[in-house]
């Protein structure tokens, strides 16, 4: 776990130090931000662990942190998780120009470093998309994968109609297995749940 991508640079890495600053709080890193909002409860053992999380100063620990106190956990955590990472890693780069260059720099599919589940696979999307969406003049990529990359890294809100998952804020319904006309594919499949979602682009 942790790591940079095959490009981009340091930056790129979700336990690489550029602090940001959210809802008027400080994390040191991506990570730090994304387990730390696993456990948003108004009680004071959720708002300790929190605050144990944001300030750890090791963050080889703060996963580990993030892994227990199951009862804690927010239970949509399995359709936000990666629109949470994804806010990080924007904020990351939206507070820190000099790394954005880097990451404005590249081309093409990003592979991020190897992590746990599917992770190296939604952290590569994240990326890309972030990448995109401050590119100067637009995304140099095509519509559909942009759109793709949206779907998949967004958050979702359950529906009551057949198992479907719906990205909010981006007007789109992705369901279970979407299939489109190309034989590329982004795959989303939940490690920690039961939840899947793919779409060929």
């Amino acid at each position: 776990m942790g790591g940079p991508a095959d490009q981009g640079g340091q930056g790129t890495d979700n336990f690489y130090e550029a602090p940001i600053t959210m809802d008027n709080q400080t994390y040191p890193t991506c990570e730090h931000y994304y387990q730390a909002q696993k456990f948003p409860g108004t009680d004071e053992e959720s708002q300790g662990l929190h605050e144990r999380i944001r300030n750890e100063p090791n963050v080889g620990k703060v996963y580990g942190l993030g892994q227990g106190s199951v009862h804690l956990l927010r239970p949509d955590w399995e359709h936000v998780k990666a629109f949470v990472m994804y806010t990080a890693v924007r904020a990351k780069y939206e507070q820190h120009p000099e790394i954005l260059q880097e990451l404005l720099a590249t081309r093409g599919k990003i592979v991020a470093a190897p992590s746990t589940s599917n992770w190296q696979s939604l952290n590569g999307m994240i990326l890309e998309r972030v990448r995109e969406e401050f590119r100067p003049g637009g995304p140099l990529i095509s519509e559909r994968r942009m759109r793709a990359l949206v779907k998949l890294t967004s958050e979702y809100t359950a529906d009551a109609h057949g198992g479907r998952g719906v990205a909010k804020g981006v007007g789109i319904t992705v369901c279970d297995t979407t299939t489109c006309d190309n034989s590329s594919s982004l795959t989303r499949s939940e490690g920690e749940g039961s939840v899947r979602r793919s779409c060929s682009v």
